[in-house]
């Protein structure tokens, strides 16, 4: 009853411990993590081991460990203001505010003490090199505790009779006898030594891979292009309009083409075409376009939007959208803006505009959806000369407002690069390969397992073999240095022999004197004999069960 108090009290104990200082990887309320970098000096340097304590109650000033969305790592930083539930951080040497806010469920935990230096070496012994060096002692310590403590004897001749393992009657003994047999030799040693390293290790690499995340967040940035080229041309709309300069060339015969200034009065109407692509890395592009203008007035800032092709639905990287447009009917409603406003000499501008909608899908197959709106300017001086003035790109808010950004004329190539925090499988790198860390913690769970597997059968065959007694166990280590005899040997002087109290004193003395193991088998007993002639002949003498599971011997010269 004192016992299981006493035990009881040492569990309680040990788990008010564990719930105070037990790791947070193994359900424990403290993490460990290693400094780098400078932010926090002087009072923490790079390679420093932190501990953090997890705690429901942040406040300014303290130092917490948070994942960093924009960092893409663990930031090790101290809380300068809470707003709405989110942490303003700052490292203590750093200049500027961390871009990222982290809420609760993003801290770790608080900064509880540090120990100067000590990461470094934990990181030696995080590494696989650690790991395997911490693994291959103790491999050689459980099997220098397997290793029998005696010592060995010289081998039985090999001309004299061996000992051979026989059920009754002679029959050959059963898988179960084998099994038991080879549980009592030099090999099951070896293979209990092996199934012990086996057990050490994968313990080891599982409690160094569960102190390792097994995801991480990587930066991606996927680059694709939108671009779009321009086209026009003027044409007349009718015949016979032009004036007859007789046998002189007319300068306005050739029709204006893209570039060119265009005169409405001689080519009114205008084929506007625009050639959009998508280049880069998006893949299964589609998407809708729309072809407009809008006529300006830059003094007082009037404009007004007229729709030329509405939206038009593409798959693919490439869309053509082309429209005519009527320059008498731009110039007439720049002429009854005029006249209404009452205003005279104003500047115009035609913005020839497009919009394009796509969505497709990046590397990672996330959905893309963005927005493109190329346009080309042209400068209106009514009602004599249309001339392009610039074009570009512009957001809506700003075509809205008619601000007209500077440009190419009539090409535009506007790059894009969508930046993205992605969580993929954490790798660490073993003998040049790069292997993920839920690899690794599985072979720690299968080497561990195996280990215990092999163990536990070889436990098991040792207690078959302690069913069957000394006698069968003796045989099993040590038959090769056993020699059988029929007689006791005699010693010519005449002197009574020397008992000895245990088996392992006859293996000292054989190792001793270098000589082998003599057995004499009887039904009751068996009696084994070293020769240290011409001083003595040493004897033990070990009692057997008759017609037990280990009396059955044959001898046969080998």
């Amino acid at each position: 009853m004192a016992s299981a108090i006493r035990l009881g009290i040492v569990g309680l104990v040990l788990v008010a411990l564990w719930s105070w200082v037990g790791p947070s990887q193994l359900g424990g309320p403290l993490t460990f993590a290693v400094t780098s970098g400078i932010s926090m000096e002087p009072d923490l340097s790079a390679g420093d081991l932190v501990l953090v304590r997890r705690t429901a109650n942040i406040e300014r000033g303290q130092v917490i460990l948070y994942r960093g969305d924009h960092a893409g790592h663990d930031v090790l930083h101290r809380v300068i203001a809470i707003t709405d539930g989110a942490y303003t951080t700052k490292g203590d040497n750093n200049a500027w505010v961390d871009q990222d806010r982290p809420t609760a469920a993003q801290v770790r935990g608080v900064y509880w003490g540090h120990i100067p230096g000590a990461g470094k070496w934990l990181s030696v012994l995080q590494s696989p090199v650690g790991g395997a060096a911490i693994g291959g002692l103790l491999l050689g310590v459980l099997a220098m505790s397997m290793t029998p403590s005696a010592s060995t004897p010289a081998a039985a001749p090999s001309s004299g009779p061996r000992a051979r393992y026989r059920g009754p009657q002679g029959r050959t003994p059963s898988l179960r006898t084998r099994a038991a047999a080879f549980a009592e030799s030099a090999m099951a040693d070896a293979a209990m030594g092996t199934a012990l390293a086996l057990i050490a290790v994968g313990v080891l690499l599982a409690a160094w891979m569960l102190m390792q995340p097994a995801r991480t967040t990587i930066t991606v940035a996927t680059s694709y292009a939108h671009s779009a080229d321009w086209e026009y041309q003027g044409r007349t709309g009718w015949e016979g309009v032009l004036p007859d300069y007789g046998s002189a060339p007319n300068p306005l015969t050739q029709q204006p083409t893209t570039g060119q200034p265009i005169f409405p009065s001689v080519t009114p109407l205008l084929d506007a075409t625009m050639n959009y692509r998508m280049t880069g890395a998006l893949q299964d592009v589609s998407g809708q376009a729309r072809l407009f203008v809008i006529l300006r007035e830059d003094v007082t800032g009037w404009s007004q939007e007229f729709e030329l092709e509405p939206w038009t639905s593409f798959t693919g990287n490439t869309v053509s959208l082309t429209s005519e447009v009527d320059l008498r009917e731009a110039i007439q409603a720049l002429s009854q803006f005029e006249q209404s406003a009452q205003i005279n000499g104003a500047l115009y501008r035609a913005v020839l505009a497009a919009e394009v909608r796509v969505a497709g899908t990046d590397d990672r197959g996330a959905q893309v959806t963005d927005e493109y709106r190329p346009f080309l300017v042209f400068r209106t001086e009514l009602p004599r000369l249309v001339r392009v003035d610039h074009g570009g790109t512009v957001s809506p808010e700003a075509m809205a407002a008619g601000i007209d950004p500077l440009g190419d004329l009539v090409r535009d190539v506007t790059p894009r690069e969508l930046v993205s925090h992605a969580e993929v499988d954490r790798k660490v790198s073993v003998l040049a390969w790069d292997v993920p860390v839920w690899g690794l913690r599985v072979v720690a769970v299968a080497l561990a397992v195996v280990g215990l597997a092999g163990a536990f059968t070889l436990h098991r065959l040792r207690r078959w073999a302690d069913e069957r007694g000394e006698w069968f166990r003796i045989r099993a280590r040590f038959g090769s240095h056993l020699a059988f005899s029929p007689q006791p040997p005699r010693d010519p002087a005449g002197r009574e022999y020397l008992d000895l109290r245990s088996f392992e004193d006859i293996l000292a003395m054989a190792a001793t004197h270098m000589q082998p193991i003599l057995c004499v088998e009887e039904s009751q007993r068996v009696t084994f004999f070293v020769l240290d002639l011409p001083n003595a002949i040493y004897r033990f003498q070990l009692p057997i069960p008759a017609h037990g599971p280990g009396h059955h011997v044959a001898t046969q010269t080998a």
